[in-house]
């Protein structure tokens, strides 16, 4: 079985306090009729979802998030900005989106490995990853791709696809990583940013019907990863 994975990322409108990367995943015969249902609801429009929301397309918005809690699945990750620059204040701008994407690639894939183990029977094969254009950062993630498929002693590697992918938003599985990557963003935002917010009802049915995973980066994660870069012999 072959696991396909899309993602996309998303940032607060300041680009300051949070930003976030999901995948969202499944078999082709899942991603098939998610794409089917996703593409009844846009009629073909590309869907955005920062601003399908300023323009409060709110009923359609909520009917996407009814096809995702129902059709497929996902995870996403998110990563408060301030507190990421406070405990690493000299890293390149990439940094972050870096951060998020490795723990995406390899958690995935290491929880594929898991599931062989106890399902050697019906294992997956393999997992490929698609994300959606971004140009400044390609390069950089291509490079992180191959140093996870080259990581020694790593044996989740064995399930990565040769390279990782990149396509524009046209495609509707890139779209639907985009709404969970802004679920993930403004659930942090809600707790880390300037005004607070009661947790957002796309998130709760997401996260409630099982599917969906969101998980936060904060002061003690940069911190503890710091501890362990600055000791000798520490590893993440």
């Amino acid at each position: 079985m072959v696991l396909s994975v899309f993602g996309d990322e998303s940032a607060d409108e300041t680009k300051q306090r949070v930003f976030a990367i999901s995948g969202v995943l499944g078999l082709e015969s899942e991603w098939t009729h998610a794409e089917s249902s996703w593409t009844a609801v846009t009629k073909g429009e590309v869907f955005h979802a920062a601003d399908w929301e300023y323009a409060r397309r709110h009923k359609e918005y909520r009917a996407l998030t009814e096809v995702l809690a129902s059709r497929i699945a996902g995870v996403a990750y998110a990563i408060d900005l301030v507190a990421f620059n406070k405990v690493f204040p000299d890293t390149l701008r990439e940094s972050a989106y870096l951060k998020c994407f490795t723990r995406l690639v390899t958690e995935i894939a290491a929880n594929l490995e898991n599931f062989n183990a106890r399902n050697p029977t019906e294992p997956f094969t393999k997992v490929e990853y698609t994300f959606d254009n971004r140009p400044e950062v390609e390069y950089s993630a291509a490079r992180a791709y191959g140093s996870f498929i080259n990581e020694p002693g790593w044996t989740a590697a064995a399930l990565l696809a040769s390279k990782v992918s990149f396509e524009c938003r046209t495609n509707p599985r890139i779209q639907m990583a985009d709404l969970i990557a802004r679920e993930a963003m403004k659930d942090l935002d809600r707790k880390v940013g300037p005004v607070a917010f009661p947790e957002r009802a796309s998130k709760i049915a997401l996260q409630s019907s099982g599917r969906f995973k969101f998980f936060a980066l904060g002061l003690e994660d940069f911190r503890q990863q710091y501890s362990c870069l600055t000791t000798p012999g520490g590893s993440e």
